[in-house]
């Protein structure tokens, strides 16, 4: 299988690269529409933050510079919540936030709402189209154009594509925006909760993920802490 140029061996690796990427090479701008949930918080204003965006009527929008690169692509081969370089420096409490928000209990909002569907139909979708035809190129779940928790925008995943090739799963995923420092490692551990769990029914083993972001980027007020992380990485 043909691998991507930025090719990682953890989600660790890929994770710091991302970082470097970004606060080395990204592009000043600013964003006068960012959701509060969006950046990185002391913890206790945080705790409040995620329950308070648990609806999906919050619509806190500030005014803040970021740094932005287009086009961000990885390929990373394992992925594990035991990741030295996630448990020491990513946040914890979002990344068990976040892969909540990936799964079939999501709650209203959630990407799990649309990648498993009403009744988990889309989810069992995928299942059955990779186990009556493992060579399939359309087993692809795309996001809804606009998302009422997400202040009418398009959900920051836009689609989750999956293919069996060499008897593995192998998973893409399209982000038309992610924000590396605070939501990349919970992002991906998510998406290998699904890709395990899709490989477990269909009884393949799992392979890599491929991930694409249009627009990676870190909020000004990150900045500090991704070039401490950068420093001691």
């Amino acid at each position: 299988m043909v691998k991507v140029k930025n090719s990682f061996k953890t989600l660790g690796e890929a994770w710091i690269f991302g970082l470097r990427q970004v606060m080395e090479h990204g592009e000043e701008m600013q964003d006068k529409a960012v959701v509060a949930r969006d950046i990185s918080l002391d913890l206790e204003r945080s705790a409040l933050l995620l329950s308070e965006y648990e609806s999906p009527l919050d619509e806190t929008k500030l005014d803040l510079k970021l740094k932005e690169i287009l086009g961000h692509v990885l390929y990373i081969e394992t992925v594990s919540i035991d990741d030295p370089v996630i448990a020491k420096y990513a946040d914890q409490q979002r990344i068990d936030y976040t892969r909540k928000r990936y799964g079939k209990n999501s709650g209203p909002g959630g990407y799990g709402e649309f990648i498993y569907g009403p009744d988990s139909a889309t989810f069992d979708s995928i299942v059955d189209r990779l186990s009556s035809n493992p060579s399939s190129k359309s087993t692809t779940v795309n996001a809804p154009n606009v998302s009422t928790a997400n202040c009418g925008k398009p959900p920051c995943l836009s689609a989750v594509d999956f293919k069996i090739r060499g008897d593995r799963l192998l998973m893409t995923v399209m982000y038309r925006s992610q924000n590396i420092f605070t939501k990349q490692p919970g992002n991906i551990l998510a998406l290998r909760d699904l890709q395990n769990t899709i490989a477990d029914r269909v009884g393949v083993a799992v392979g890599g993920i491929n991930l694409f972001a249009a627009s990676a980027h870190i909020y000004e007020p990150d900045w500090k802490a991704a070039e401490a992380i950068l420093a001691k990485s």
